[in-house]
Parts: structure tokens; sequence; C-alpha cells
């Protein structure tokens, strides 16, 4: 089992999944929330009603993932339905320790 010391509630087996709904309001104009949720366990998995990615059948895509790959976190975006491979970006050079 993984333990967090900052939130016990966060301890997870590997199997384990959190998940958390929620609407998210459109920050410029009065536009309709959007059903978003999150999932949690091996990977941080952020899904939105209406979005997915190519591989996933309506309704269960994520077009968001983010991975610990190698202590490094690692974001796959899906932008475009229709293609099977994402952008991925390394946050590496987020880092709070490379600042200068």
């Amino acid at each position: 089992m993984k333990t967090n010391k900052n939130n016990p509630k966060l301890n997870l087996n590997l199997n384990d999944l959190i998940t958390k709904e929620f609407d998210l309001p459109d920050v410029i104009d009065d536009n309709p929330s959007i059903k978003c949720s999150i999932e949690v366990g091996q990977e941080f998995c952020f899904k939105a009603e209406g979005y997915g990615d190519c591989c996933s059948e309506d309704g269960h895509g994520c077009p968001i993932v983010i991975e610990n790959r190698s202590g490094i976190l690692t974001l796959y975006v899906y932008n475009d339905i229709d293609e099977e491979e994402p952008i991925i970006i390394s946050l590496e050079g987020a880092r709070e320790s490379n600042r200068q």
C-alpha cells in the first residue's frame, strides 16, 4: 500500500480507484457547466461529458491523463477524437527545483 502522510484518506493500493464528480463552470460566459470527473489510481484521469479519446466508447473516454513516469510527471492530452496518439508533455521543466 502506498501511504500519503499528508492525507491518510489517500492511502491507496495500486488497484484502488478514487472518483470525484463535479460541475465545471464557464469562466467567460454564462454557458452551462460541464459535468466532469477525475479518477485517481495509478494515474490521474480527467473526464468531461461530451469529450473523450479515439479508442474509448462515448461516455467512457479520458481526454487528459497524468502519470508518474520514473519520477517525472507526464501529461497526455487527447485533443482530437479521431487521433489515436496523444500529445505527450513531460513536466520535468516545471519542477520548482529548476527555477533560476
